[in-house]
């Protein structure tokens, strides 16, 4: 007997009976006329895909950011994502883009990222890092995602990437080596202007100062010479520092 494009089984003359009752069953073919329905959320996990689950996930955790939004990652040229980013800098919502070197040169030449571009602190990750996404991780409304995909087009490719929820737990844990990695970046560039180019991390007049509290201020307004005293100046004017 024999299966035919029809998908209906013959018979075929001159065949030979063959009895095969008590093999094992191993490998099994079988043809299935519907198209597969592929799973792309399945708890905290979402998949990549062509409906860009992971996409419309990372854009609704900074649209819905209230205070600040890291993002660690290989390539950002995602345009839903871009968007929400831009939407969130209207909202004064404070934006750290950590990304790899390789993606920091195709960000700052895209054209899509013009509306963010100097608007939040850009900067550059020499070696290969954690790819996340955490907002406003100091409040009860906290929220993030671990990630092995970049977030560019191949958010819409099958390819079996994913983005994983974390809990408050876990971007607690998390949340501690982002900040270290993000500010002890001594190599590399940074972007803080949307009128001037590429800067080296920490150089003259965008020096990074450490305050006691742990928090860092921007010494451009008065770094410009390198004298470090019109800076200490302004900082003992200061009685509270705003993170």
């Amino acid at each position: 007997m024999m299966m035919s494009v029809e998908n209906k089984i013959v018979v075929i003359n001159d065949s030979k009976k063959v009895v095969r009752s008590n093999e094992e069953l191993v490998n099994v073919w079988s043809f299935n006329p519907d198209s597969m329905q592929v799973s792309t959320n399945q708890n905290v996990f979402s998949f990549t895909g062509p409906s860009k689950l992971v996409s419309d996930k990372v854009s609704q955790l900074i649209d819905r950011a209230k205070e600040n939004v890291y993002i660690s990652t290989t390539s950002l040229t995602d345009s839903k994502i871009l968007e929400a980013i831009e939407n969130a800098v209207s909202k004064n919502v404070r934006i750290y883009l950590l990304i790899d070197t390789s993606g920091f040169k195709a960000f700052v030449e895209y054209d899509g990222s013009r509306g963010v571009l100097g608007h939040i602190l850009t900067r550059e990750r020499k070696s290969r890092g954690i790819d996340l996404v955490l907002s406003d991780w100091k409040l009860a409304s906290k929220k993030g995602y671990l990630l092995n995909t970049p977030l560019d087009g191949t958010l819409g490719d099958l390819n079996g990437s994913w983005c994983l929820e974390l809990d408050s737990n876990q971007i607690d844990e998390i949340r501690t080596h982002s900040e270290h990695e993000f500010w002890n970046t001594t190599t590399g560039l940074e972007v803080l202007s949307p009128n001037s180019s590429p800067e080296s991390i920490n150089s003259r007049p965008y020096s990074l100062k450490k305050l006691s509290n742990d928090e860092y201020v921007l010494r451009s307004i008065c770094a410009s010479d390198g004298d470090d005293s019109k800076a200490e100046a302004a900082l003992r004017k200061e009685n509270k520092w705003q993170g």
